[in-house]
């Protein structure tokens, strides 16, 4: 489920920053750092046993990243892991505004977490949402704290989203 949720919201997020910069509003600087990043490919596969009718065995089946492994955003938050170096760092901003505009996109029922992945490519997400309809694993918490906690930058800002007000105010 989160393979497809995770295409879909990827897509809609790429469709909503390609608009963004049909407009001519975005910052050329800023329009030169957005990565174009894709999950992996994946297939279900399920092997035939001609001898053992009995046993049943499914396998996820993953490309394979082969560059450096990074962890970019933690399911359990709504910023960046620290130590990144600078391609990596401006990775994982450009991953906390694309949850930005998940969120907003999708009137904040959903948006992508637990970003991992290399250079070009994402792997292995978690689907946050308001319901925790994707898994019990999934932590509850950013999401339900994600308008207190998301930081709006860069991005966030020249595209025109807009930041959260606290309900405390």
């Amino acid at each position: 489920n989160c393979l497809y949720w995770g295409v879909a919201l990827m897509g809609m997020t790429y469709t909503f920053i390609d608009e963004m910069l049909k407009t001519g509003k975005v910052p050329k600087d800023i329009e030169d750092l957005v990565p174009h990043l894709r999950l992996v490919r994946a297939a279900l596969t399920v092997p035939i046993d001609t001898n053992n009718s009995n046993v049943s065995a499914n396998y996820l089946v993953e490309e394979k990243i082969s560059s450096k492994f990074l962890k970019y955003i933690n399911n359990n938050s709504t910023i960046p892991v620290r130590g990144l170096h600078a391609k990596e760092a401006n990775i994982a901003l450009f991953l906390c505004f694309m949850q930005h505009i998940q969120y907003h996109l999708s009137n904040h029922m959903v948006y992508l977490s637990d970003l991992q992945g290399d250079v070009d490519y994402l792997t292995d997400m978690s689907c946050s949402d308001f319901m925790n309809s994707f898994s019990d694993g999934n932590c509850t918490t950013a999401f339900k704290n994600f308008e207190s906690e998301h930081q709006c930058q860069q991005f966030c800002r020249s595209f025109d989203l807009q930041t959260f007000i606290s309900a405390s105010l």
